[in-house]
């Protein structure tokens, strides 16, 4: 079944066996622990140290990095328009989100195997944006890219 987080406020999963999936209205859900597919609304976030078999982004959504290190199987891009809850996991979406990312000065660490065309990150220090076949990266002014 799924679990709808509602409200503000924060709701910490720690446990290594929920498989449930987590539709996230407002508020933020870190994933210390597991999930299923986890979809984050506008507004609505997500982060947290934990494995998340999938992560859908509706446009306007956040990933807040503060919490260290994501992993996701699989991550889809939304428009509230499009969702379909019914689609297989790994199926594609034919839309695009721009997502907020949220205290990320210490860096952003988002695993997963593959990121859809279409999705745009957004953080203080530029844009990362998934297109033609690879990453383009944006610096806001004052910024630069540095790779190590």
């Amino acid at each position: 079944g799924e679990v709808v987080k509602d409200g503000p406020g924060t709701v910490t999963l720690t446990s290594e066996k929920t498989t449930a999936d987590f539709f996230v209205t407002e508020g933020s859900l870190q994933v210390n622990g597991a999930a299923g597919t986890v979809t984050v609304a506008v507004g609505a976030a997500i982060g947290g140290q934990g494995k998340v078999t999938r992560i859908v982004f509706q446009d306007g959504a956040i990933l807040d990095a503060a919490a260290g290190a994501l992993t996701a199987g699989s991550i889809a891009a939304a428009t509230p328009t499009l969702l379909d809850k019914s689609l297989p996991d790994g199926a594609t979406l034919p839309a695009t989100a721009t997502v907020t990312v949220r205290n990320a000065k210490e860096g952003l660490v988002l695993s997963c195997a593959s990121i859809p065309e279409g999705l745009t990150f957004v953080t203080e220090s530029g844009t990362l944006e998934v297109k033609d076949g690879g990453l383009h990266y944006v610096p806001a002014p004052g910024y630069r890219l540095s790779l190590r």
